[in-house]
């Protein structure tokens, strides 16, 4: 009987191991993939064209700190071969090489959910105000267990109401973000309509609980205690930022 005990937990604790190997792997994948990404800024500026975003395609070792870049450089940002330079910015990561995130929703777990997570607005470090003017019809973005999921999952547990965020894929994670942003430039509207469980009127529950999700974002700042780890979280949402503006095509114009 000891040893079908020891067995199981053994094959338990395989399980357990292989799924955090696989959880570690992807998420390092998906910050590689990140790192490679890079903005290159003219000295002298002109304007938006002297910024580039660039992608690492291979490495040297030289003995001294060079790179080289497209000669599409010289026509898109109008440079020369006087005194021009060019300094290379990129992202920030962790200790064990993850990509600094600005949110607890977010999810580096493949290259697609990371693009998806940077979606986020960056926290606001403020808990939403209730307003009571604008309506805002939550029955879309709610859904009971056996419906089509939607961004939030009600649920009753122990007679009380519970909601939670589905298992997030990209285009979840985007829907999240977009609701985020709204919410945090209105401020939690008021329901249209009544939200029911059978005939249980949850609105009330189901509000307070979706705030918290909210809330659980716009103050996650203000938990991290680590200055290094705020200035690199604020230096990635940056560089995304950046990275999206400079990467329209707009403003890759010849000087």
């Amino acid at each position: 009987m000891q040893a079908n005990e020891d067995m199981g937990s053994s094959i338990d604790n395989n399980e357990y191991l292989n799924s955090l190997v696989s959880k570690i792997s992807n998420e390092l994948y998906a910050s590689f993939i990140k790192s490679l990404n890079i903005v290159a800024a003219r000295i002298p500026a002109q304007s938006m064209q002297s910024f580039m975003p660039m992608k690492v395609i291979g490495f040297d070792n030289p003995d001294v700190n060079t790179a080289y870049v497209s000669t599409a450089q010289i026509w898109l940002q109008g440079s020369d071969y006087d005194i021009d330079a060019v300094s290379l910015a990129a992202y920030a990561f962790d200790k064990n090489g993850k990509y600094i995130m600005w949110s607890p929703y977010a999810n580096i777990g493949s290259v697609s959910l990371l693009n998806a997570s940077e979606s986020l607005p960056f926290p606001t470090g403020k808990e939403l105000e209730p307003n009571k003017t604008e309506r805002f019809d939550y029955n879309e973005v709610i859904s009971f267990p056996g419906d089509k999921d939607k961004i939030f999952k009600v649920s009753v547990e122990n007679g009380e109401v519970k909601v939670n965020l589905r298992n997030f894929n990209p285009e979840q994670i985007r829907q999240f973000a977009k609701l985020v942003k709204t919410f945090n430039e209105i401020g939690l509207p008021t329901p249209s309509s009544s939200i029911m469980i059978g005939n249980i009127d949850v609105t009330y529950n189901v509000l307070q609980e979706i705030k918290k999700i909210v809330d659980k974002h716009n103050m996650y700042i203000s938990n991290i205690k680590n200055n290094d780890t705020l200035e690199n979280m604020i230096k990635n949402f940056m560089m995304h930022e950046m990275y999206d503006i400079i990467n329209d095509p707009i403003n890759l114009i010849e000087a």
